[in-house]
């Protein structure tokens, strides 16, 4: 190459050459390509676990350079001390191995002992260990498990922490005596879960709604599905409204009972009452204290649609517009409403005279405006005229 066309290659701009190209980095990276790919946890500890001094197995090759280098198995394979991600996933797995379940029942780790308590692929063995856990969460984790055995449900009852015997009391495998030798239990929690247990008998749920002195155990035992009218009827009259809200809410409440709640002095159970009980029972409170109570009165009983034009909160007055069966005139003279709501509700209404409608379309909401257009009563002239002078503007 002669200097000139030396000087002409030096002003030439520099081309990416391929030490600096993306596939040349690509191929420097020394990535393990491993050629059994790992399913489940268990896999990964079971690889893990196997001795070094077995025969290296030809994975695949990656490029390093300039020879191809060999992987003997994952890069995981000769960790003796697996994270603590790694010992989780694998206490909580079914089909983790016997031997490596016996590993993590000695986990100094309270998660993975916990884990390995909950699974349902725990050997019972190995729950007759953990039962004596030092720590209260393991043993309830035992308690909660589905393949614990009944001998070991009846010593994990008398268990000095509260959510030990909780969890006993929950389990669907806790037999009807140990769940009748709970109901007497100090803690709250452990009597609320004997009363929602579906294996408690009759007698000993009785008890509970007769005699704890606990509003959440007591309505514990009414949100059951076969609970009787009579305890029903009884709890309506109980000094907790919480208690008589989950009446009301009960799919087999009587009605009589929903009439007798829609009175009551609690604004939330009057609340839920109205929307469940009879017409006649609605229409006795149509001068309620609450707004909400009235504006269901105005949604359901036409015949005080008049009355409830003149209330004085502007939901009630949207109920009443929002009525299929509102008169025209009721209509207009709340067409002028102070709230855009009730208006808006007016214009909306398929009753609604013309004359109305035509005013409503010159409100200076235009959603009200709009809403006016939409109305089918709107005459098609004047609906064409207000298109034309919004598409204009």
């Amino acid at each position: 190459m002669t200097g000139r066309h030396l000087a002409v290659a030096m002003r030439q701009p520099r081309t990416k050459s391929a030490v600096g190209s993306n596939q040349y980095q690509a191929r420097r990276r020394v990535t393990p390509i491993v050629a059994a790919p790992i399913s489940r946890a268990s896999d990964l500890f079971a690889q893990s676990a196997q001795p070094t001094s077995a025969a290296p197995r030809f994975c695949g090759s990656v490029w390093g350079g300039r020879c191809p280098v060999l992987v003997t198995g994952p890069l995981w394979s000769h960790d003796k001390h697996p994270s603590f991600r790694q010992r989780s996933l694998s206490a909580g797995d079914p089909d983790t191995s016997p031997s490596l379940m016996e590993r993590w029942a000695k986990d100094p780790a309270l998660g993975v002992r916990a884990l390995l308590a909950a699974n349902r692929g725990c050997p019972e063995h190995l729950l007759r260990q953990i039962m004596g856990d030092r720590a209260p969460q393991v043993r309830a984790a035992v308690a909660g498990n589905l393949h614990t055995s009944e001998e070991m449900l009846v010593r994990l009852a008398a268990d000095p922490a509260p959510e030990v015997r909780a969890n006993v009391a929950k389990t669907h495998q806790c037999p009807p005596d140990l769940l009748e030798g709970l109901v007497q239990d100090v803690s709250p929690a452990v009597r609320w879960h004997v009363a929602a247990n579906p294996n408690t008998p009759a007698d000993v749920l009785e008890w509970l709604f007769d005699n704890d002195d606990n509003a959440q155990v007591r309505v514990a035992v009414i949100n059951r599905h076969d609970v009787p009218a009579d305890w029903l009827r009884a709890a309506s009259a109980d000094c907790s409204s919480t208690m008589r809200l989950h009446v009301v809410y009960h799919r087999h409440c009587p009605r009589d009972v929903l009439d007798t709640l829609c009175q009551d002095p609690d604004v939330r159970v009057r609340r839920a009452a109205i929307r469940v009980c009879s017409l006649s029972a609605l229409a006795a409170q149509v001068d309620d204290t609450d707004y909400k109570v009235r504006a269901e009165v105005a949604s359901r009983c036409p015949q005080y649609l008049e009355r409830l034009s003149y209330d004085e909160h502007w939901e009630v007055r949207r109920a009443v517009t929002d009525h299929p069966a509102c008169l025209p005139e009721i209509l207009s003279r709340l067409s002028c409403d102070g709230s855009q709501a009730v208006r808006k509700s007016a214009a909306s209404n398929a009753n609604c005279p013309p004359q109305t409608l035509l005013s409503l379309l010159r409100d200076s909401n235009q959603e009200i405006a709009r809403a006016a257009a939409q109305n089918s009563g709107l005459p098609k002239h004047a609906l064409a005229m207000w298109q034309l002078a919004h598409s204009a503007n």
